[in-house]
């Protein structure tokens, strides 16, 4: 299960690490817990969620 919310440090490190803003971490952070409440991700959803993150149609190849 997904836990509730992101910590302040988690929120610091993705803000450090990405060019997301704290809204958009959470806003990503709350859509990824409605739409896997288990807190786990399979291939396919991972590369569902990716694109629409990154606007990447190439994330196949990540994952």
């Amino acid at each position: 299960m997904a836990k509730d919310q992101l910590s302040e440090k988690e929120l610091q490190v993705l803000m450090a690490s990405t060019k997301l803003s704290e809204q958009e971490l959470r806003e990503n952070y709350d859509e990824f817990k409605q739409e896997c409440p288990s807190g786990k991700l399979d291939k396919n959803e991972f590369t569902k969620m990716y694109n629409k993150m990154t606007n990447d149609s190439n994330s196949a190849t990540i994952a």
